[in-house]
């Protein structure tokens, strides 16, 4: 007889009921222009739709998590990207971000994107057969900053961006950013800390628990 260890587990049963309540629950997806208007952060996640790669492969009905701090002045322009690094998820690097800190929500509007694989944005846990898992595509910097463009623009409507900013590969994405559209981003401001082989990774990150153990596994670099 084969023990069931979840029977005998109260506690890791429950855990493992709310792992599955996660996975199949519909995800609720933003189509559209994105609403601008309250100054209290909203979290959303944003439609796609099918996403052109740079490895020539096309990501199914792609979409990308956010979370919005502030409110756009009238001509749009205090827009600020803070793509999360390699890891993390949006709630993992909002400590920077309020009235008078680094990234002041009195004056600027300030977006948070989730990267994709990240376990809120497409990634191998969310998205269905046949990308889910282990054969979820390949994705590259180019590819992130491809994504949020799409919200940046088709999104929230934005003509150019007073910064982007990012942490470790978050500071990649800034980079590409001013590479790929030099245009419409002001001024970048990468943070890393690539003297220190593994600093980025002595602080664990707090909201790991429902991400697939294939998210972010795919990363390249371009």
């Amino acid at each position: 007889m084969v023990k069931d260890d979840n029977a005998s587990c109260p506690s890791r049963r429950g855990f493992m009921s709310f792992l599955a309540t996660i996975a199949l629950a519909p995800r609720v997806l933003a189509h559209g222009r994105l609403p601008v208007t309250s100054p209290l952060p909203t979290e959303g996640v944003f439609s796609i739709g099918d996403l052109q790669l740079e490895s020539g492969t096309v990501l199914r009905q792609a979409f990308v998590g956010y979370k919005t701090h502030g409110r756009l002045n009238a001509d749009r322009t205090n827009g600020i990207l803070y793509p999360t690094q390699f890891g993390a998820q949006h709630s993992d690097i909002e400590w920077v971000i309020g009235p008078g800190r680094a990234l002041d929500s009195d004056r600027y509007f300030i977006i948070a994107v989730d990267q994709l694989g990240n376990g809120i944005s497409s990634s191998p846990s969310n998205t269905p057969a046949p990308q889910d898992r282990a054969r979820f595509p390949t994705i590259t910097i180019r590819d992130d900053v491809a994504a949020q463009y799409r919200l940046v623009t088709d999104g929230f409507g934005l003509p150019s961006l007073a910064l982007v900013t990012g942490y470790s590969m978050g500071a990649q994405q800034a980079f590409q950013w001013a590479v790929s559209h030099p245009d419409l981003v002001k001024r970048i401001a990468p943070r890393s800390r690539g003297s220190m082989p593994g600093g980025v990774f002595r602080r664990p990150s707090t909201s790991r628990s429902c991400t697939g153990p294939l998210d972010q596994k795919t990363r390249t670099m371009s």
